[in-house]
């Protein structure tokens, strides 16, 4: 493992987060994709039409919309993000049983409906292990890996124990043991007002998500929560029930260099994790950003996005 912040000493930690240019029309952000089973999957593209394009896996209790968090970023540096709600969330169809290893199936689809031969992948959060998922079993398609703040598998107990957020631990449990409550504890997300949901969101972490949980982006992140539960809370479950087992791979079986975006402040999933998900992999760059937390695509997008533009060059 290689960490860019200890070795290169030249991360711009201060630079300001700029506002995002977000592409919010409906021909952008509520596209849909049928695959040839007649299944849809939710569409969101951000950033500049004609950039790099890459594929980005959502967090978890999240959607294809928190991708806009990184639009504006995406656009200076000419990368084409093209989001994709997992089965059950968002616009797209559920898919009960689906595992992470069925993902990489459908980027390949959408992938090929949008004319795209190659490709870069990222995933945020819950997104991360999906991402990694994309670098194993379609390496002669991805262009270049990041994970940003990526969790690293919490099938162990232990493991679960790190995540910072009580919300997830009790999720990825109850997705298991007791769907049905896993279910009724998530109305509160549909049922709970737009005050009393920012709130919530805002004091689910430390300081560092504070500070990158701006007023200008709220109406993006109500938007990003309130599409994951759009159909319902049993995609949400389902999507827990899948990042939180064993993922079907360990990520020392990725060849391909992967870097992992972790902010050291980060308040929900630990640095820790980013640590050993470097450690693990055969190509892996840790890079830690001094001072930033879970929102790290929307306070460090920059930093992501041009140096995502220089892999895929």
């Amino acid at each position: 493992m290689r960490s860019a912040s200890e070795s290169d000493g030249n991360l711009d930690t201060a630079s300001p987060m700029t506002s995002p240019v977000i592409w919010f029309g409906s021909d952008r952000s509520d596209g849909v994709i049928t695959l040839g089973d007649g299944r849809r999957v939710g569409l969101a593209q951000f950033g500049r039409p004609t950039g790099l394009p890459v594929i980005w896996c959502h967090g978890g209790l999240s959607s294809r919309i928190d991708a806009a968090l990184a639009g504006g970023a995406a656009a200076r540096n000419g990368i084409h993000l093209i989001a994709l709600d997992r089965p059950g969330i968002g616009r797209s169809s559920p898919a009960p049983g689906d595992g992470l290893l069925r993902w990489p199936g459908v980027v390949a689809e959408c992938a090929d409906h949008l004319g795209l031969n190659t490709f870069g992948v990222a995933g945020w959060s819950a997104g991360g292990p999906y991402a990694l998922a994309c670098a194993y079993l379609l390496a002669g398609r991805v262009t270049a890996t990041v994970t940003v703040a990526g969790m690293y598998p919490v099938s162990d107990a232990a493991r679960r124990r790190e995540l910072g957020l009580a919300l997830d631990r009790g999720l990825i449990r109850l997705s298991r043991r007791a769907p049905r409550i896993a279910r009724l504890l998530l109305e509160a997300v549909r049922i709970a007002p737009d005050d009393v949901l920012w709130r919530a969101t805002r004091h689910s972490g430390g300081p560092a998500e504070r500070a990158a949980l701006v007023p200008e982006i709220r109406p993006t992140v109500l938007r990003m929560l309130r599409e994951a539960v759009r159909q319902g809370t049993a995609g949400i479950v389902t999507d827990y029930r899948t990042f939180g087992s064993d993922w079907g791979f360990s990520p020392d079986v990725i060849a391909a260099p992967v870097t992992v975006w972790q902010g050291e402040d980060d308040g929900l999933v630990p640095v820790g994790h980013g640590e050993r998900l470097a450690d693990e992999l055969r190509a892996g760059t840790l890079v830690r950003v001094p001072h930033a937390g879970h929102y790290i695509h929307a306070s460090h997008g920059e930093l992501i996005m041009s140096s995502l533009r220089a892999a895929m060059a």
